[in-house]
């Protein structure tokens, strides 16, 4: 078991046996049932992870530490990851738990060699429903409670160890007392926001290393376009959640056509000279927003450009396929 999986799951326990009996977010974790045991059957890796003690550690065993995992699985389905968002963010899980979550799978996929576009459309689509309120600094409820205890211990401090100057100089006092709130305030606000910030840039390192992974397959014809126009819509999706902003999001579109020019380079010639042609007219008509956003420097190329070239490059290799030349 590595280092992370050892931390994640040290963590997951300690979590746990700290919740009180009578917590209604953790009611799955009440029982307990025996492990399942199929070291040999690649079928554990579709069973749905049990949010117990001996689940967690069932799927972490069995089917996460399995070297199968990273190159039979994970490319085609991201399922796993998915259940521990879901989960966390159904029982009001802590952000430190969300951002272990991320970490250990963002590791994970640096054991594949692809992933396939169908896994990441499925993980993409619940995402802004479950990390928004993860990925936005709210000044939650939690918090002004925390804010208030460390206030009030602030007071006590202050009075027990100032009472004579409050009594000489009340001016000066409450001046000094001012300050150390000031500071109080000013500290927890910094860390509150920095957990979110922290968390946020996970998801995009997540999401960067799939996207550059990402392949389509070649006998999908159009609809290997028509899916890298439903990721572009699933970033904006994003980045109307402020999970990502939007130089982020242009750098994701950038991603997102270098990998498909990648796609085309390498399995042109099984492409069809209508597919090209469609692609073509669709960038030319200039409708497709995330190829109108502007670049961020005057001189680059942009990203019309860059499909365009990738295309004529496309049309060749179909030509010289058609005619024997390669094969």
């Amino acid at each position: 078991m590595n280092y992370h999986t050892s931390f994640f799951l040290l963590f997951l326990f300690s979590f746990i046996l700290n919740v009180k009996a009578d917590s209604n977010q953790f009611k799955l974790l009440q029982s307990e049932e025996t492990c399942y045991e199929e070291p040999g059957a690649l079928t554990v890796f579709y069973l749905p992870i049990k949010f117990t003690r001996t689940g967690i550690r069932c799927f972490l065993k069995h089917a996460f530490n399995r070297p199968e995992y990273a190159t039979e699985f994970l490319p085609y389905n991201f399922t796993h990851i998915v259940q521990f968002l879901e989960y966390g963010s159904k029982t009001e899980q802590s952000i430190i738990y969300m951002q272990s979550i991320v970490r250990l799978f963002y590791n994970k996929l640096k054991a594949t060699h692809f992933i396939t576009s169908y896994a990441l459309h499925e993980f993409l689509k619940p995402l802004p429903r479950l990390l928004q309120t993860y990925c936005t600094y709210q000044q939650s409820n939690n918090f002004f409670s925390q804010l208030k205890t460390s206030l009030n211990d602030l007071f006590y401090t202050s009075f027990l160890k100032g009472f004579s100057l409050f009594k000489k100089n009340p001016d000066a006092f409450f001046d000094d007392l001012s300050e150390s709130i000031l500071e109080e305030v000013r500290d927890n606000v910094t860390d509150n926001h920095l957990d979110h910030e922290q968390f946020r840039q996970s998801i995009i390192r997540f999401l960067e290393i799939t996207i550059n992974k990402l392949i389509w397959c070649p006998s999908d014809g159009i609809d290997s376009w028509k899916s890298v126009k439903l990721f572009a819509y699933q970033f904006e999706k994003l980045h109307e959640a402020d999970i990502i902003d939007e130089d982020e999001l242009d750098d994701f579109y950038r991603s997102l056509v270098e990998r498909f020019c990648y796609f085309l380079n390498v399995h042109g010639s099984s492409i069809t000279l209508e597919t090209v042609e469609i692609i073509r007219k669709e960038i030319a008509s200039k409708k497709l927003h995330f190829l109108k956003l502007e670049e961020r420097e005057t001189y680059l190329e942009t990203k019309s450009k860059r499909l365009e070239r990738a295309l004529l490059t496309t049309e060749a290799k179909i030509h010289a396929h058609a005619q024997g030349i390669v094969t």
